[in-house]
């Protein structure tokens, strides 16, 4: 919401926005401005909570061996790390890659991610619900 402020800031690029989006000082004024916010906030917070269980859950396994190889995503032999590797890749990995689950990060993304963004630009641009 910050990075928002600062890029729709007519001093930044807010003037071109509204010219492209067709706002006018009449229609910037129209709205219940605090609901708008606290909807956005809302939708805000839902983006960085989705976006966080994404890059936990996909980074979980392979994102720890990253880190704790150095880079090398080569564990020490018969280490801790080389033994959950192992389960991990021959019990775990195979059941991530199915239409299902890719599917259902699909839904994730569309419902929690896109959604929200095209609600909020919907929101700061007073139109309805719809696309035109």
């Amino acid at each position: 919401m910050i990075m928002a402020f600062i890029w729709y800031h007519e001093k930044a690029f807010g003037k071109a926005w509204a010219a492209g989006a067709g706002m006018t000082e009449e229609k910037m004024k129209s709205g219940i401005v605090p609901l708008i916010f606290g909807i956005a906030f809302l939708f805000s917070l839902q983006l960085a909570l989705t976006m966080n269980f994404q890059a936990v859950h996909d980074a979980q396994v392979l994102g720890a061996t990253h880190y704790a190889t150095d880079g090398t995503m080569k564990p020490e032999s018969g280490s801790e790390l080389a033994l959950w590797v192992d389960y991990f890749q021959e019990n775990l990995a195979l059941s991530n890659h199915t239409f299902s689950h890719g599917a259902t990060h699909g839904l994730i993304i569309g419902l929690m991610l896109i959604f929200p963004i095209i609600l909020n630009n919907a929101l700061f641009e007073r139109r309805g619900w719809y696309i035109p």
